[in-house]
Formats: structure tokens, C-alpha cells, sequence
């Protein structure tokens, strides 16, 4: 888990896998809503971000995530 300003990614439930890679999931700190995910996309064999309609996220957000992808998943 990796507490930002105004999101944690978490890893999900070890029995939730995409393929041999683990999911992540994206929540807001203030109201632990669910965001997003990130999934790793065999095609391109890196992960990608996926948000859900509602999530809105500023440049410091969006700058977490790639953070986060860069630094803590292995893919």
C-alpha cells in the first residue's frame, strides 16, 4: 500500500490476478471511494491505469499514479 496527498493504491486481495500479476486499486483518502485500477495489459507488457466514470483527478493525482507505476509495481 502507498499513501499519496489524496490517494492510496493498494494492492487487491491476493487472490485477485490479472494473468501472473497482481491488480492494484486506486482510492481517494478522504471518502475511500474506488477511483480506478491498475491492471498489467499483456499486449503492451507494462500496467495500465483504468478509472471509473465518475473519478476526476488534478496533475498531482495523475502524477501519483504514474508515480506509483514507475516505482512500485513490477512488471
Amino acid at each position: 500500500m502507498k499513501k499519496y496527498k489524496y490517494i492510496t493504491i493498494s494492492q487487491t486481495d491476493t487472490d485477485e490476478m490479472f494473468g501472473k500479476h497482481p491488480v492494484y486499486t486506486i482510492f481517494n483518502n478522504r471518502g475511500h471511494d474506488v477511483l480506478g485500477s491498475l491492471t498489467y495489459y499483456q499486449p503492451w507488457k507494462q500496467y495500465v491505469a483504468s478509472f471509473t466514470a465518475r473519478a476526476v483527478f488534478n496533475n498531482s493525482c495523475l502524477l501519483d499514479i504514474l508515480d506509483f507505476m514507475e516505482n512500485e509495481v513490477q512488471g
